[in-house]
């Protein structure tokens, strides 16, 4: 998992240093797939939101609201969501 959050993590620091909201968001969109499928609802809660600050107006916010509804029942049952 760690390969995969490298190349995320670049994408996130070029966006930032790009000043580039599309690229920012879309890089906290695919950090909150990898926190649901890693099981870290939270995690997922904060990218989806951080991804909506700096994007709110790109197609991306969809995708991160989506993100965001999914933890919810893994939260309050402990299942996995799907």
């Amino acid at each position: 998992m760690s390969d995969a959050r490298e190349p995320a993590q670049a994408a996130l620091s070029l966006g930032i240093e790009a000043d580039h909201s599309k690229i920012t968001g879309w890089a906290h969109e695919i950090r909150a797939w990898m926190n649901l499928t890693g099981g870290d609802y939270h995690g997922v809660i904060a990218a989806a939101q951080a991804g909506t600050d700096v994007a709110p107006v790109h197609g991306v916010t969809v995708q991160l609201a989506a993100q965001e509804s999914r933890p919810g029942r893994g939260l309050a049952t402990g299942d996995r969501p799907k």
